[in-house]
């Protein structure tokens, strides 16, 4: 799960045994940056992803099909997957929000970012009605400023937790950068996505233009624009929004088949889809 360094790591198991050793690459980027960044010339190993971005790629490459795995979405973990509330206003209420408020959760990753701070004024100028769950990961001093600011709407601010699905679930739209791992868990939930493209990394540039061509969100770069956008995507207030469709992840039972057809005598299982 090593963008670059898959060449080398295959050059020295197959040294270190001798003879072509099975190696499986799982890419945990939405799209390779450039040719062989992820996946290594030659053929001589099984690819995984979890997005039509890379598997295009390797049908480009004309990659063995018995040696292409595709699994149903980013890998991500099984807690995502479980069933949303029953009654999310309630699950809001029990937090100190407001049950019929529409709701944000505003994350940028284990470490969090001084952007939150940034777009949280933003949103307190324009007088915005949504209330908004931040998650600061271990970023200390970010959930510090964040709880001290004097901000007119109803919201919450947490460091770390090991609950972040039960928080997201109780959202409507996701806010945050363009990290794969982040926007599939925020798609299981069925979150609109609000995405970060200012200083976007080179390899999250397909990730933005795949939320936009999808219609499942939008993309800002300026405080403004993303105003904009949270009073364009918003909701309207909803008493009851236990029907919204959850979106299929279906990676982690994809991936406990692809293990155990790549562990059944031979290196490529000449049937592997």
């Amino acid at each position: 799960m090593l963008p670059v360094l898959n060449p080398a790591m295959i050059d020295a198991i197959s040294a270190y045994r001798g003879g072509t050793v099975p190696f499986a690459i799982m890419m945990t980027d939405w799209a390779e940056i450039s040719p062989f960044v992820w996946f290594p010339r030659g053929a001589d190993y099984v690819a995984i992803t979890g997005t039509e971005t890379g598997l295009k790629r390797l049908r480009a490459k004309r990659h063995p099909p018995a040696r292409t795995f595709a699994t149903g979405g980013m890998l991500i973990r099984p807690a995502f997957l479980e069933p949303l509330p029953v009654d999310i206003g309630g699950a809001r209420a029990k937090l100190g929000l407001e049950p019929d408020r529409p709701t944000l959760v505003m994350t940028y990753g284990g470490h969090g970012s001084p952007r939150m701070l940034e777009l949280a004024r933003a949103l307190a100028t324009a007088g915005s009605q949504s209330q908004i769950v931040f998650l600061c990961g271990r970023n200390d001093t970010l959930a510090g400023e964040l709880a001290s600011e004097q901000l007119p709407f109803p919201h919450l601010v947490f460091g770390y937790r090991d609950d972040v699905h039960r928080l997201m679930a109780i959202a409507d739209l996701f806010i945050g950068k363009a990290g794969p791992q982040s926007v599939s868990e925020a798609l299981a939930l069925g979150l609109t996505l609000l995405i970060d493209a200012h200083r976007v990394l080179p390899q999250e540039r397909a990730l933005t233009r795949w939320v936009v061509a999808k219609g499942v969100g939008t993309t800002f770069r300026r405080p403004a624009q993303f105003v904009r956008a949270v009073q364009v995507f918003t909701p309207r207030p909803r008493p009851e929004t236990s029907g919204r469709a959850v979106r299929c992840n279906t990676a982690a039972t994809d991936m406990l088949r692809i293990v155990d057809t790549l562990v059944t005598p031979g290196p490529y299982p000449a049937d592997a889809k």
